[in-house]
């Protein structure tokens, strides 16, 4: 009999042998032991798809009444693609006072595909300076 000298347990240490044996008579592999104390871990199901919306966008340096209807025209305006800003150009003028504070339009057309049916939508705007109606 071998005895657990920090427990003082005699039935630890006979535990103990039978496993050693067991483990080299071939009756349990190494392998066992791993599928015995390892878990894998499985994360939850996430559906999320993130959609990049920076490409394809229209602009406008001025108010233009309408513009918020679906089948507005905008063909005519500027293409561009985000980030963007307008007063890259003013910026390079001195002094100041020069920089466009007016209203201004970005627009873009997106139809999701049908398998985004009874989907909820997210839509994140990384930057919009002073105010952004959507």
């Amino acid at each position: 009999m071998i005895r657990n000298l920090k427990s003082g347990n005699a039935f630890v240490g006979d535990a103990l042998l039978f496993f050693r044996v067991l483990l080299l008579s071939g009756w349990i592999s190494p392998g066992f032991l791993m599928t015995v104390t390892a878990q894998t871990y499985t994360p939850p199901a996430n559906n999320r798809v993130d959609i990049n919306l920076d490409s394809g966008w229209r602009f406008i340096q001025q108010n233009v009444s309408g513009a918020q209807a679906t089948n507005f025209d905008d063909s005519s305006w500027t293409n561009v693609n985000l980030p963007h800003t307008w007063d890259i150009p003013d910026g390079q003028s001195y002094p100041p006072s020069n920089y466009y504070t007016g209203i201004s339009w970005y627009r873009t057309h997106f139809t999701p595909d049908a398998s985004y049916t009874n989907s909820h939508f997210f839509v994140k705007f990384d930057g919009a300076f002073r105010v952004a109606d959507v």
